[in-house]
């Protein structure tokens, strides 16, 4: 899964490294629904679960990280 290659990015952003991940290719190649999954808003899908994309999750696990962070001090 493309998640679990960028997901390390993460831990290296809340570090103070800078992060950007960047999707190039042939036009219809799936760039788009790679990074951002299925469009939330449609009625036939939902924003979590295995549809969605790169930037979904990893702003997820982006504020997970922080919450527990927070929390824990």
């Amino acid at each position: 899964e493309i998640f679990d290659e960028v997901s390390p990015m993460i831990q290296s952003v809340l570090d103070g490294y800078h992060g950007t991940i960047f999707a190039y290719g042939q036009t219809g190649t799936g760039k788009t629904f790679t990074m951002q999954g299925i469009n939330p808003e449609s009625s036939t899908s939902t924003s979590t679960g295995p549809m969605q994309g790169v930037q979904p999750r990893a702003l997820n696990m982006l504020l997970k990280k922080c919450s527990t962070s927070s929390t824990s001090s």
